[in-house]
This record gives structure tokens, sequence and C-alpha cells, in this order.
């Protein structure tokens, strides 16, 4: 069975939001284990712990909880969690966009 992933930015009824998107990934649910294992290890490598969620803006602006890490780290976490989505495409993920 497949596990589905899918969020929203932006709000598609409002004039006056530039850009919506709808993104996501699909994976085997044997995969799971797998990919959370991979992040919880990104995690720790930057920031010593793994029991944050990932959400990529208020990480990439430092809002609530990432307050406290520096821009750096913070950019370290998307960076290497995006490129390990990326090199384990499509094998772990397909990726879904509109």
């Amino acid at each position: 069975m497949y596990l589905l992933y899918a969020d929203d930015s932006g709000v598609s009824s409002d004039p006056n939001v530039k850009y919506s998107v709808l993104a996501g990934f699909a994976t085997f649910e044997n995969q799971t284990f797998w990919i959370q294992n991979a992040v919880n290890e990104i995690m720790k490598a930057h920031i010593g712990r793994a029991d944050l969620e990932l959400h990529a803006s208020p990480i990439r602006s430092g809002k609530g909880i990432w307050r406290g890490f520096s821009k750096d780290k913070r950019e370290a976490i998307l960076i290497e969690t995006l490129q390990y989505i990326r090199n384990n495409y499509p094998r772990q993920f397909i990726l879904l966009a509109q």
C-alpha cells in the first residue's frame, strides 16, 4: 500500500495571493521507516535532536521553536532533506505538485 503526504501553501480563491501550491509525495508503506531514520539523522547532525516537525516556512523564517537555531543550521536541514529526497527519487518517493 502507498501512503500519501500532501500540503498546500497559499489560498487559490484569494485574488490577492499571487501563488498557490499543492505538493506532496507518495511512498510505499515499508519505506517510512527508512525515510524517518534518514530525516532523524539529518536533524541530529545539525541540531542534536530529532523531535521537531519539519515545516519549511517556520524553519526558513526562524519562527517558533526554530528561532533558537541559527539560520545556517536551519538552511542546512532544509537543503540536506531536499537532497535526500532528490537522491532517493523515484526509488522511495513519487513526487506530486500542482
